[in-house]
């Protein structure tokens, strides 16, 4: 192909000769002219008449390009938190899933069974069957035998709809509370849930678009322990409840960090802050963040935050892309920090990022005479381990506003700080204030596990076995998690109860009984004279659980129905003499009696309630006046997570106690309801059977 050429414009041409003429000889018209100003000068006058005169002979087609306006993404973000990741790129992930459904729940006391949508008995047939029901699954249990039709036909189970929140960026084998909702029963008391898959979004039965499995969830049914069944007027639903720590997550979800001016150069800056602030550890799969392309960045949470991934999220916002120098942000933030209060939160979020770097500088706050810079300090150093952090934590858990009491006595369970830490916290448990009490048993739990865990590692590895049998890291704090001696320096042990619950003993303070209503399920007894009353008599569950004491010698014997018009059990409650010789009914000994299983090959005698039903229990003994004893309840946040996750969408709600808005929920009327004494409750038919009935030893 001939390529268009540009005709030569006189000029040029002129220029050319003029040149040519001027360099071929000396003697042409203006070779004087030349020697006067030079060949040099009169080169560079050719040329710019050559250049001159190009415009005009430029092929139209090939125009002059032009400057491409690039939009540039700018965020208004206070001047001491620019730089950091969350003030250039969006976090993709940072709010808990909704996750969801269809289970199937066994073990009830005839209160299912109910009709179903033929859509959703044809879903749970298939799914019981890919799961081995009718071909072994329950053999040795009393639905042996039964096909999936005709356990979902039994009265003994029902199936309900399963939600859960997964914590953001949650990581494989992660724990979390589940919320199951009956569609087949009018009660879920007693319920077990058989393993049931867990899918984004809302439930859906078969046939309909089935979303990614991010978890499973099984386990024991918790339902409100704090209403009399049947009660017409009562604003409890029995229809639905709750599995402590039953979700675990199957298929982890990574974190996305999106730039809002996309560049490899400034993606892979952003990649090497977050890897150098949270670099791989043991247990981690991957470098923590990795860069997929010049806009997106995949974030995993690191192990060591597996319980604490909002935390990690927090933290990632708030990382400095520029980690050159540390020193001079920290001195930034915590200038900022005196000036400008009102970013308290997100500059301790920063300060935290920054890591061990920031520590000689938040310890300028640690005594500042502002609370709040005084605070978040405190907040940040005790997040970095920082020993120092005691002293001040210790002086606000002691005697600092009750606002913030209780967050640094949460503090003081995160730092080692040494046994004085411990001696404060113990004192501590002996405040009238409840939530002081609370707070200083949970942040002694958590140190009474950190050092049983230590005390384990330690001896794993010094005790005679080969490389292969020791048992791992995970397994080690599993056990720290679930069984505490008693005599450790924090005064707090724990023993497990036959898988349902975690029971703790808490020598400290006047006597109280506190149940958890998430994470693992624990039921905690406060004081060294924790007893059952004598003589006292309380009834639960329409008369179908009935405690009795006749007099001050005599044993506590408790009638038992687990199924109405059915077998009766009657028992005696383990008692103890005290060093006046008087008889006192142990909690201890009845918790563990009514928690149980019968075992008639090691004669085992118990009536093998649930945790939800054990709470109930001795719930019911506290407002029949038969403890010595206060109760207080950890308020359930669960459900108004599901529902500002659903916008909008309506659950069913299930208070935990009539008004029940608080933190904490405290029982403080010794008589909510009548002490009905032993001799009326006689004349009123309740106790004949027991009478009749010799007593079991």
């Amino acid at each position: 192909m001939k390529m268009p050429t540009c005709p030569r414009s006189d000029t040029v041409r002129s220029a050319t000769k003029v040149l040519a003429n001027a360099g071929g000889t000396r003697r042409g018209p203006l070779s004087a002219a030349v020697r006067r100003i030079g060949f040099r000068a009169l080169a560079v006058l050719a040329a710019c008449l050559i250049v001159a005169s190009v415009p005009g002979c430029m092929n139209k087609k090939a125009e002059r390009p032009r400057a491409r306006r690039v939009n540039v993404a700018t965020r208004d973000v206070p001047s001491a938190l620019r730089g950091v990741i969350g003030s250039q790129a969006t976090i993709i992930g940072q709010q808990p899933v909704r996750i969801s459904g269809l289970g199937f729940v066994i073990g009830l006391n005839g209160t299912g069974g109910g009709t179903l949508n033929d859509q959703v008995s044809f879903h749970m047939e298939r799914e019981m069957g890919l799961r081995g029901v009718g071909n072994g699954a329950f053999d040795g249990t009393p639905f042996e035998g039964m096909s999936a039709r005709q356990l979902l036909q039994s009265k003994d189970t029902a199936v309900v709809i399963v939600y859960a929140l997964v914590p953001p960026g949650a990581p494989d084998g992660s724990r979390f509370d589940v919320f199951v909702t009956a569609l087949n029963a009018t009660s879920l008391e007693g319920g077990r849930l058989y393993t049931t898959d867990l899918r984004l979004g809302e439930a859906v039965a078969f046939g309909g678009q089935q979303r990614n499995k991010i978890g499973e969830a099984r386990g024991n049914v918790y339902i409100n322990p704090f209403a009399e069944p049947g009660e017409v007027d009562s604003v409890v639903s029995r229809t639905v409840g709750r599995i402590l720590s039953g979700g675990v997550v199957t298929k982890s979800d990574r974190i996305r960090v999106l730039l809002d001016n996309p560049s490899h150069s400034r993606a892979r800056q952003i990649v090497s802050a977050i890897n150098s602030r949270f670099p791989q550890r043991s247990g981690d799969r991957n470098a923590i963040a990795i860069g997929r392309d010049e806009r997106t960045i995949e974030v995993e949470v690191p192990r060591e935050y597996t319980d604490r991934s909002n935390e990690f999220v927090q933290l990632l916002a708030h990382v400095q892309i520029n980690q050159a120098a540390p020193q001079i942000y920290a001195r930034q933030y915590v200038n900022a920090l005196r000036a400008e209060p009102y970013l308290a939160d997100d500059l301790g979020w920063a300060l935290n990022a920054l890591g061990e770097p920031a520590l000689p500088f938040i310890r300028e706050l640690y005594n500042d005479s502002e609370l709040i810079p005084r605070l978040v300090a405190l907040r940040t150093g005790a997040r970095l381990g920082d020993d120092r952090s005691a002293g001040p934590l210790k002086e606000l858990a002691e005697s600092g506003p009750d606002s913030v009491r209780t967050d640094a006595i949460g503090l003081l369970g995160r730092i080692d700080g040494g046994p004085t830490v411990d001696q404060t916290l113990k004192g501590l448990l002996a405040e009238n204030s409840l939530p002081v009490r609370i707070a200083a048993y949970e942040a002694l739990v958590k140190r009474a596990e950190r050092s049983r865990y230590l005390s384990l590692v330690e001896y794993e590895r010094f005790r005679d076995a080969p490389v292969g049998m020791r048992a791992s890291a995970a397994e080690l704090r599993r056990v720290s998690e679930v069984n505490l001696p008693a005599g450790s320096i924090q005064s707090v042990s724990r023993v497990p109860m036959y898988g349902k619950f975690l029971l703790d003993r808490v020598p400290f303070g006047e006597p109280l009984v506190y149940v958890t209503q998430q994470g693992a399920p624990r039921i905690v007894l406060f004081g060294e004279d924790l007893s059952i009353e004598q003589p006292s008599f309380a009834s639960a569950w329409s008369d179908r659980l009935m405690v009795l004491a006749e007099s001050e010698t005599d044993r506590p014997r408790v009638y038992y129905e687990a199924v109405p018009g059915k077998a009766v059990r009657i028992d005696a409650v383990t008692y103890r003499q005290t060093y006046k010789g008087e008889i006192e009914g142990s909690v201890t000994d009845l918790i563990d009696f009514l928690s149980r299983e019968w075992s008639p090959d090691q004669q085992m005698v118990g009536l093998g309630l649930t945790y939800s039903e054990v709470v109930g229990a001795v719930h019911e003994l506290y407002k029949a006046g038969s403890l010595n004893a206060s109760f207080a309840t950890e308020r359930d946040r669960l459900i108004a997570d599901l529902l500002a996750s659903a916008d909008g969408e309506e659950i069913e709600v299930r208070p935990e106690t009539p008004g029940d808005r608080r933190e904490l929920v405290v029982f403080n009327e010794k008589n909510l309801t009548p002490r009905v004494k032993p001799e009326e409750a006689r004349e009123g038919g309740l106790l004949e059977r027991i009478d009749r009935e010799p007593l079991q030893k």
